[in-house]
């Protein structure tokens, strides 16, 4: 991607990802970061000379919880019957207690001095995944350098490439004429002359260009209302995506992603 280092694909992941939604850094980055980047290690992610985030990779944590309830109370009655409350549950305190002991030793330590499993207690780690910390002017600067053709959103949107103009000139923000930067706005790959292409290249604008908030269901109602090709493109959208265009919240309440990567109420 343009030569990006890993820290920079991360930051532009997690800025997407507060906007827009995206799995990318899920499926793709965080498993690569896993690879590549050692516990307690830290980068800085600079586009344009500023830096617009760190990204480090804390230690996995490590959690223990009651996964079988009717097995461990089994197991707590049988050995510490007076940890047994009447409501035929583990006291609170205890279960905690229990649990921290599964976490760091792996078992209850018997009157014989063996390390004895605790029935109903699953301890498990969490995947490897750095930490994004985005500073506070990282939009602009993220937006700046895409605009200046140092950022394909292609793998993080599944968008196509940008056009020549913005892909290839590497221009500085500040080289770029008002003309250029509207043109850029609205220009493939986010639409063409009748409007955007279809909802989710709509948010992809938005939260890219314009820095605002949405999601590809409430800019397809968005659409729809505007009429024209555009309009009729979104009303397709929704059909194919299970989305009622009666909806009165015009898709404020609806999930992004989709659930099952279909319909929100899932197929």
């Amino acid at each position: 991607m343009n030569g990006l280092t890993l820290a920079q694909r991360l930051a532009v992941a997690e800025f997407l990802a507060r906007h827009f939604g995206t799995a990318v850094r899920k499926n793709q980055l965080n498993p690569e970061a896993a690879q590549a980047m050692d516990v307690g290690e830290r980068h800085g992610a600079r586009f344009d000379g500023r830096r617009v985030a760190w990204v480090s990779m804390p230690t996995p944590a490590t959690r223990a919880a009651v996964v079988n309830e009717a097995a461990f109370l089994a197991w707590v009655k049988e050995t510490l019957p007076d940890e047994v409350e009447t409501v035929e549950r583990v006291r609170p305190g205890t279960a905690k207690h229990l649990a921290e002991m599964m976490k760091a030793k792996g078992g209850w330590t018997d009157e014989d001095g063996n390390l004895v499993p605790i029935p109903g207690i699953k301890v498990t780690t969490s995947d490897l995944s750095p930490r994004v910390e985005l500073d506070d002017d990282a939009e602009d600067a993220i937006r700046t350098a895409w605009l200046a053709g140092e950022i394909d959103l292609g793998e993080f949107l599944a968008l196509p490439a940008a056009p020549e103009p913005v892909q290839s000139g590497a221009i500085p923000r500040a080289e770029l004429s008002d003309e250029q930067i509207a043109a850029s706005f609205i220009s493939p790959p986010f639409a063409d002359e009748h409007g955007f292409l279809d909802p989710v290249m709509a948010a992809g604008h938005a939260a890219v260009v314009q820095g605002g908030f949405t999601t590809p269901p409430v800019e397809a109602y968005r659409m729809a209302r505007d009429g024209g090709i555009a309009g009729q493109r979104a009303l397709a959208w929704m059909e194919k995506h299970g989305l009622d265009p009666a909806d009165p919240r015009e898709g404020r309440d609806t999930p992004w992603p989709l659930p099952d990567g279909g319909t929100p109420g899932g197929e």
